[in-house]
């Protein structure tokens, strides 16, 4: 931990002088003994995250590269996502009388990002910033029918099929077959797969390259989709005014695979 910490330190304070950096003067300023300084340049260089900007002599100095840029971008992205999601949620909410859910694959699995809630009391809920499984969820089917194979492939193999109700989806034919139908339908159901009693319509989301990059959602009690033609047609709305906002390519998706 102390490392780890003393690393971040280093990027910290070489972004914050905003020009190269010798090694005797990061160990000097930071307290960090010189041989531990130079592993810890020698390990953020290897990895990418700085670069050799001069050498004098036997001074070599340091800058930032732009791999942090990386990251700057993810949250961007995330942050643009969520500010133009927003008012069609709100809208779909409205329409239907549900909570409504935004979320994007994070660490395998389904991280909310965004949610618009109602007054009345859902049993089971997963708040924003929360994490489900793919597998269990509709916004992670919704999502996972658009990964690429291997990708899907390795999810599954580091985090597992578990059962968490009697209806989950715990086997991978049968998990490969209901993804098959998210993709022919243009959006997928969570029917009791998390909790009992609880039942989730979601549509992916697409941005201008083509890429499923979120999915959108409702949820609710079941007894509450009573009219689930309607809730699906409403969910593929709102998941298209969202990925034309994105600039995803003209059509909706739910007539595109249909």
């Amino acid at each position: 931990m102390a490392s780890l910490e003393r690393g971040l330190d280093v990027l910290e304070y070489i972004a914050a002088r905003r020009s190269p950096c010798s090694l005797d003067h990061i160990s000097a300023a930071l307290s960090i003994p010189r041989t531990s300084c130079y592993r810890i340049l020698k390990t953020l260089h290897a990895k990418g995250y700085i670069q050799l900007a001069e050498t004098i002599g036997r001074e070599q100095k340091w800058e930032l590269t732009y791999k942090l840029c990386i990251f700057a971008d993810l949250i961007e992205e995330e942050m643009s996502l969520r500010t133009l999601a927003r008012p069609f949620m709100k809208e779909l909410a409205d329409a239907v009388d549900l909570f409504v859910q935004l979320g994007i694959i994070s660490n395998n699995k389904v991280l909310y990002i965004d949610d618009v809630k109602r007054s009345k009391v859902l049993r089971v809920y997963a708040p924003k910033w929360s994490y489900l499984e793919l597998h269990a969820c509709a916004a992670g089917l919704a999502m996972a029918a658009y990964l690429p194979q291997n990708q899907l492939e390795e999810i599954i193999r580091e985090e597992g099929l578990a059962r968490k109700t009697s209806k989950t989806i715990t086997s991978e034919a049968e998990l490969y077959a209901v993804l098959e139908e998210v993709r022919k339908r243009g959006y997928s159901i969570d029917d009791e797969y998390y909790a009992n009693g609880i039942k989730c319509v979601a549509a992916p989301i697409f941005n201008y390259s083509g890429k499923c990059v979120a999915a959108v959602g409702v949820t609710g009690h079941s007894d509450e989709f009573a009219e689930l033609e309607r809730i699906i047609e409403k969910v593929q709305e709102c998941a298209d005014k969202i990925s034309r906002r994105m600039h995803f390519g003209g059509h909706a998706v739910s007539r595109q695979l249909s």
